[in-house]
């Protein structure tokens, strides 16, 4: 076990310095320090850290992949929001222990939004970088035509773990998601949820570590 978090932390500084590169991976993250210039990839929303939990208190993930939230910023830019993300939750000792759960917002996706590249490393290589357990990915609203060229993608790119921890939904899945112990009020409402805090990003200060 000792040699294997060992890995683990050299394939954390590895990759992050080559995401944030030699003059950024080693500042503190937050906006003002590693992340200072990808504020216009973090405010497109296109993660977001909700504000509840689920019913066995994992943080939740929520990443429209709409067109107008993949639009003003490179794939680089897209990767190191996505690694604050995590990091974020990790600052949480509760989160990091339980985990999060991941929900893919498909709704308004084409094969435009569709970034292979991307998508590799974030399930290939952040994952394994980042002492962050995925315990469920759940994709919501994925149109069938998509949905059959996409998905086997994804799968092909996980491993067996994640693999088997993935849930498609065809529609809006508020009521599928209570039987894995996410209620309504934990969702936004893109998804048909309650949730009626802030979303917006526009004021990520709160989720900046301190």
């Amino acid at each position: 076990m000792p040699q294997k978090a060992a890995v683990h932390l050299v394939n954390y500084w590895e990759e992050r310095r080559t995401l944030f590169g030699a003059d950024k991976f080693y500042l503190p993250m937050t906006l003002d320090g590693a992340v200072r210039d990808d504020r216009t990839a973090l405010e497109a929303g296109f993660i977001h850290l909700l504000p509840e939990f689920d019913a066995s208190g994992r943080q939740l993930v929520w990443s429209p992949l709409s067109k107008d939230k993949r639009m003003g910023y490179d794939r680089l830019s897209a990767a190191r929001v996505s690694w604050y993300v995590h990091e974020v939750i990790l600052q949480n000792p509760n989160s990091a222990e339980k985990g999060c759960v991941l929900l893919i917002d498909a709704r308004d996706m084409t094969f435009w939004e569709f970034d292979p590249d991307l998508d590799a490393w974030y399930l290939q290589t952040m994952l394994k970088a980042l002492p962050i357990q995925i315990v469920s990915l759940h994709v919501c609203n994925f149109e069938s035509y998509i949905m059959k060229v996409i998905v086997p993608v994804w799968l092909a790119l996980m491993d067996k773990v994640l693999h088997n921890r993935m849930i498609v939904h065809s529609k809006s899945p508020v009521d599928e998601l209570s039987c894995y112990g996410i209620s309504p009020e934990a969702l936004p409402s893109e998804l048909g949820g309650r949730l009626g805090c802030d979303i917006s990003h526009s004021e990520w200060g709160q989720f900046v570590p301190l």
